[in-house]
């Protein structure tokens, strides 16, 4: 099947885009970098008025309704206008862009009344203005094969970086490189790192929104020397997209083996944010990310309490304890992965609430 490429911003290149709003400003971009992509957005390190930032460039894909995903994607031509496929895929664009500003939109509102019960969940949303393709001229036009119509224009989200901030994963990576320190304040940091996420995503999720992109590298943190994290500074990297349950995706949304297993097959509820939760919680303490990452991690292992209880005892994080705290504390962290990580959804928690009951007694027990 014929597939039609992306058209990428080149590095060191500026362009023009227009406000979407009703004042309709103008503003220079200056592209960095590509940071990444994924099925239907390109991420790019960007500068505005010396502010450096990220703008993600939103791009339709058509697939056929199936678990193996044929992707199709758009091109981008010269003058901002997307060259579609098929006509359907044009009038899917629209679609897709249409619930992924609807998202943003309802996140905020849910940031707004959560400020009197949650004021951390403020800094968690990454605030973003939209901006759309400023063509050369008004009436420039692309050599098409296809129908003549009229081609929906390019829209991107801006989203400026908060300074001083690495992303989790790299938290992760420095706790694990002397994990044999203060590993009882270490593990308690983990534990109340992963609890104010899960808090913060239960706001998501009251609001009726699922994440379904949770990785360590999709949240930034703020910590000390010391290790101690800022929590009401820890916030949510750029994200695709948020799902609204009941709208169809053409895409499996996440990221490799922290996509729960019935995504592509079944349309996701809560729980499969739950299990990526879990996912960063096991690898935080087993110290297995480059691993998992490279070649993939036998999910059926999860099931077995024998395995998890000896992985997490060879943690160097974990055997540093003091032996009385060492088996309550694995005993905790082994109960939260094993209802965090079942491969039948059914047979996980049912919702944030529940993870967070369990994060808080281990919380209690070890801080």
């Amino acid at each position: 099947m014929n597939r039609i490429e992306r058209t990428y911003l080149k590095k060191g290149s500026s362009i023009s885009l227009l406000s979407a709003t009703d004042t309709m400003e103008e503003a220079i971009f200056k592209i960095l970098n590509m940071e990444a992509e994924d099925g239907y957005t390109v991420r790019y390190q960007a500068e505005k008025n010396g502010n450096v930032g990220n703008l993600i460039e939103l791009y339709p894909i058509d697939s056929p309704d199936s678990a193996i995903l044929n992707f199709l994607h758009m091109n981008r031509c010269k003058n901002g206008e997307l060259k579609p496929i098929s006509d359907a895929m044009g009038c899917r664009f629209s679609e897709i862009k249409r619930m992924f500003f609807h998202s943003y939109q309802l996140l905020s509102e849910q940031v707004q009344k959560s400020l009197t019960c949650n004021e951390n969940f403020y800094h968690f949303v990454p605030p973003y203005q939209l901006y759309d393709w400023k063509p050369a001229t008004q009436n420039s036009s692309c050599n098409l094969s296809c129908n003549t119509r009229e081609f929906p224009q390019t829209s991107y989200l801006w989203i400026q970086e908060r300074k001083k901030r690495k992303c989790l994963e790299d938290y992760i990576k420095d706790l694990q490189k002397n994990a044999e320190k203060n590993t009882r304040q270490k593990a308690a940091e983990i534990i109340s790192t992963i609890l104010y996420i899960t808090e913060c995503i239960e706001y998501m999720h009251c609001a009726g929104l699922l994440h379904l992109n949770i990785c360590p590298s999709n949240f930034s943190i703020e910590y000390d020397e010391n290790f101690q994290v800022q929590k009401g500074h820890i916030s949510m990297n750029i994200v695709s997209a948020f799902f609204e349950p009941g709208n169809e995706y053409p895409i499996s949304i996440g990221t490799g083996i922290y996509m729960a297993p019935e995504i592509g097959t079944l349309p996701p509820d809560n729980r499969a944010d739950l299990y990526s939760i879990g996912v960063m919680l096991y690898q935080a303490f087993t110290d297995q990310t480059s691993v998992i990452l490279k070649t993939g991690y036998p999910m059926g292992k999860f099931q077995c309490n024998k395995n998890l209880l000896f992985e997490l005892y060879d943690s160097p994080m974990i055997q540093n304890l003091e032996e009385n705290t060492r088996h309550k504390f694995v005993s905790h962290i082994r109960n939260i992965l094993y209802h965090c990580l079942q491969m039948k959804r059914k047979d996980r928690y049912a919702s944030c609430e529940e993870l967070i009951s369990d994060l808080r007694l281990a919380l209690a027990y070890i801080g």
